[in-house]
């Protein structure tokens, strides 16, 4: 929605409206649960969306890469929580190709599929990536050990440089094979 990027679940139809904030308060009204995503593109909402707000994407496979979220983000999600303390994180996957999938999901605790969004909403679920536990409100632990934190630094610099080669490779009319480019995208 114009530059910003946000999840909307649960939303119903509309008729007419006569600007995103006014259909983004719309959906608010009936219910809908707003997330904000791929953070690593943009850093802040405006303040009348930030109290609307329920979730936050602290790591999207295709943008952050497959191992691990960044560190970045997660400190971003705790600012945000200390703004709006009912913001709870969230993980997305963007899967538009078989090979943007990851293990990363959001497990809800709850017996119908209609109350998903009040367990969310509740903190009824877990952060699950790589047959592990995310951590990622604020606290001891919260962003993992040294050696983690070192991993998950290394693993972003190395994504991201691939990002920017293959972007500059696109530019430059230099095709990347394809055997290249499917093992890059099993690890990254």
């Amino acid at each position: 929605m114009d530059d910003l990027n946000l999840l909307t679940f649960g939303i119903k139809e509309v008729e007419t409206y006569r600007s995103v904030e006014e259909l983004i308060r719309i959906f608010h009204a009936q219910g809908a649960l707003f997330g904000y995503a791929h953070p690593v593109k943009k850093r802040t909402v405006p303040n009348w969306l930030m109290e609307i707000i329920e979730g936050f994407e602290v790591w999207n496979t295709r943008h952050d890469g497959k191992l691990t979220p960044r560190r970045s983000n997660v400190g971003l999600f705790q600012d945000f929580l200390q703004k709006n303390p009912k913001i709870r994180p969230l993980v997305g996957l963007d899967f538009h190709k078989p090979s943007d999938y990851a293990e990363a999901f959001l497990r809800v605790e709850c017996d119908d599929h209609a109350d998903i969004l009040e367990a969310i909403r509740a903190g009824k679920y877990s952060l699950r990536a790589n047959d592990r536990d995310l951590q990622v409100y604020p606290g001891p632990g919260s962003r993992g050990s040294w050696t983690s934190a070192l991993k998950a630094s290394t693993y972003t610099c190395l994504y991201d440089s691939a990002v920017a080669l293959h972007r500059w490779l696109s530019r430059c009319g230099v095709p990347v094979p394809k055997n290249l480019k499917t093992a890059l995208k099993r690890i990254f």
